[in-house]
């Protein structure tokens, strides 16, 4: 025998002896479970011919690899994988004689007469590519999890072609015959099979579309052979083709890198699973945190001539991972997937060749800038936790909103004003002089009638960049010497896209107690912002195009002492169970596991204090039901205390709304462990939750 024959009979020989074992040579064939054929060793006959066939180079009248001549009554004619005529689907409609085409029929609908997608009694269908069609490999699934359709295809089928799809085209090299792994015959199988459906028509990414594969139509592969990329018609470890959409270059190498690199992310994919069948990937997987850096570094991505703007920053000095978001180094904290776990939602439309999608006449501001929780922006009228879910979804928002706080940096010692709640207060709200999608009318003096360049009232994005800003002494960017509690300022760059036009943004500067600029923002005495005319000095060094709608020329500065005033600032009490969950669980059975959590703050003159804190858990019939307290020696500062007691809810407490009240008291530190009497200073919250049966 042949050894050429030994190549195909082997697989077989072993197909049959499963089949002996299970019934069948392979238990689902081709489709066989939405009726296709194949299945059993005498049903691999319905497209094969074992006899009188030829492995390759078969002579004329014959086919390769022992395909029939006649199948579905149609004649067949394959000689070749990708030379026509004769290959597996020629889209020859005036042949259509390849062995895939004389089977296939259309592709058929599931609507009903409203054209409406229902499934079993107005259940609603999965469509996993969104295209309305059931297509190979993937049926609707309905929500019994019941896998219902007829296979056809829109490409290649007996009444031709309706849509052009890779003719003479080896077929095999994306729908193979056989895999280890393989479920169905000729289903469709890519390597990193995620990453393609991100690339063809996911939100996230360039949306090719599923016609678009090769680079001579808009995508990446080589038309002659799928395994190569480009016009260079090189592999993947070596093709440049990657390169503009995935910035090789910069801090952040977004081609090779192995945790940032889209080549060595390609088969293990970069998001986590959806949960909910049927939505994109939206959540990183861990370890994978830095993959937008990637493309928004200091060498940006570019995508339909949108460069990506930078949030890496330098890297070194200032940027998402040295004086922003990514500093704090928790996993949950990505860029990416559902709060608490990332600002941006990967779901919506991403590389939409616009630089600056969000336009306050739309009010979009949260799928302008794709962000996965909401903004009261442009804001007029809006105020309260609401108004700015974005950042009080995960920050405590009683110490910005709160007039009398002092708990916040952006306040003034001596005035004791909280300059947070002047800015953001409800009677701000309806005030203007915030040009929030920065189009600011050039020549347009914004502090005089009509103010033009004013589009809202102003907001946290206003002034603050969680993607991390320089520290700035003078004109320089300089290392900031505490980046941990930098405020993250906002300094330009993202809102000048794609040029550095405002640049900075808001040039702002901490001083020391003799008004020298200083970088250590937790030891200075002074805040100051700079508002001169941006337009006046030709939008020299200290323009700023965040406060001209509202001040006037000069710099507005203010003083605060390091750590805040003498005395306590409870900075939040909150009730939860043990696993922190985010949001907290705020209802609870009698005897459920509870957590009390107070964040506090202190500051005085002298080295150390005896800090006290004592709780009170009241039911709904005001009844005091559990009590607690904790003491210990701590020195003052800017340091955020956080203390929690679990405890169980009290069997005797009634149904209804219950509040745990926290006061947290400063003595002198001798008085600990046990500090009575009056204390120096004081400061107390609370928090409420339901005791249900």
């Amino acid at each position: 025998m042949s050894k050429k024959y030994l190549v195909f009979l082997i697989p077989l020989i072993a197909l049959a002896a499963i089949g002996i074992l299970n019934g069948n040579v392979y238990s689902l064939g081709h489709y066989k479970s939405l009726g296709g054929p194949g299945g059993s060793v005498a049903e691999c006959d319905i497209c094969h011919d074992f006899a009188n066939g030829y492995y390759e180079s078969p002579p004329s009248g014959y086919n390769l690899r022992w395909v029939r001549t006649t199948l579905n009554s149609r004649t067949v004619a394959f000689t070749s994988f990708d030379t026509p005529p004769g290959t597996l689907a020629d889209g020859n409609n005036a042949l259509l004689d390849g062995a895939c085409e004389v089977c296939h029929h259309p592709v058929e609908l599931f609507t009903d007469q409203n054209s409406n997608l229902k499934w079993d009694s107005g259940e609603p269908l999965t469509d996993y590519d969104f295209d309305g069609q059931c297509d190979p490999g993937e049926p609707y699934v309905d929500v019994d999890g019941n896998m219902q359709c007829d296979p056809g295809t829109k490409y290649h089928n007996y009444l031709g072609d309706t849509v052009d799809h890779y003719d003479a085209t080896n077929c095999t090299v994306c729908h193979p015959h056989f895999l280890d792994d393989i479920n169905n015959y000729f289903e469709p199988r890519f390597v990193g099979n995620q990453a393609h459906f991100t690339h063809f028509n996911d939100p996230k990414g360039p949306m090719l579309g599923i016609n678009s594969c090769t680079y001579n139509l808009g995508g990446c592969h080589y038309p002659g052979n799928f395994t190569l990329f480009g016009s260079e018609h090189a592999p993947l470890s070596t093709t440049t083709i990657c390169n503009p959409c995935h910035s090789k270059g910069g801090y952040y190498d977004g081609v090779d890198d192995l945790t940032t690199g889209a080549k060595h992310n390609w088969i293990n994919a970069i998001y986590k699973a959806p949960v909910v069948p049927g939505e994109w990937p939206s959540e990183l997987q861990e370890g994978k945190e830095n993959w937008c850096l990637g493309c928004h570094d200091d060498a940006p991505a570019t995508i339909k001539s949108v460069p990506a703007p930078s949030v890496s920053g330098n890297s070194v000095t200032y940027g998402y991972n040295v004086t922003g978001h990514g500093i704090y180094g928790d996993p949950a904290i990505t860029c990416l997937g559902p709060l608490p776990f990332g600002c941006h939602d990967a779901q919506i439309r991403h590389t939409d060749g616009n630089a600056q999608t969000y336009a306050a006449s739309q009010s979009n501001y949260k799928s302008g800038y794709r962000l996965a929780e909401g903004m009261s922006i442009p804001r007029y009228g809006q105020y309260g936790p609401l108004a700015f879910k974005l950042c009080f979804s995960c920050h405590e928002s009683t110490a910005y909103l709160n007039e009398t706080s002092m708990a916040t940096d952006f306040r003034d010692d001596i005035l004791q004003w909280n300059f947070h709640w002047e800015h953001l207060q409800q009677e701000a709200s309806t005030r203007g002089g915030w040009d929030s999608d920065w189009n600011w009318p050039i020549g347009v003096v914004c502090n005089e009638p009509p103010f033009q360049c004013s589009d809202s009232s102003i907001s946290c994005t206003a002034c603050h960049n969680v993607h991390g800003s320089p520290c700035i002494v003078g004109t320089a960017i300089v290392p900031c010497t505490d980046p941990v509690k930098n405020p993250m300022i906002r300094h330009g760059e993202l809102i000048s896209t794609p040029s550095a036009s405002k640049v900075p943004a808001f040039q702002f500067h901490w001083y020391d107690q003799t008004g020298n600029p200083v970088t250590d923002w937790s030891s200075s005495r002074k805040g100051g912002l700079r508002c001169e005319d941006p337009y006046g000095i030709s939008q020299g060094a200290f323009a700023n195009f965040v406060c001209w709608g509202c001040h006037g020329a000069g710099e507005r500065q203010y003083y605060r002492l390091p750590g805040g005033p003498s005395g306590v600032t409870v900075l939040s009490v909150q009730a939860t169970d043990y696993n922190n969950n985010v949001p907290p669980l705020d209802r609870f059975s009698k005897a459920d596991d509870i957590r009390y959590h107070v964040n506090f703050k202190f500051n005085g003159p002298a080295a150390s204090y005896c800090i006290k804190a004592v709780g009170i858990v009241k039911d709904s019939t005001n009844t005091q039901r559990q009590t607690f307290n904790y003491s210990e020696v701590l020195s003052p500062g800017s340091a955020i205390h956080e203390w929690t007691w679990d405890k169980n809810v009290p069997d005797a407490a009634a149904t209804g709304i219950a509040k745990v009240i926290i006061t947290v008291k400063m003595y002198n530190a001798a008085l600990c462990p046990n500090p009575a009497g009056t204390p120096l200073y004081s400061g107390k919250q609370s928090d409420t939750f339901e005791i249900v049966p």
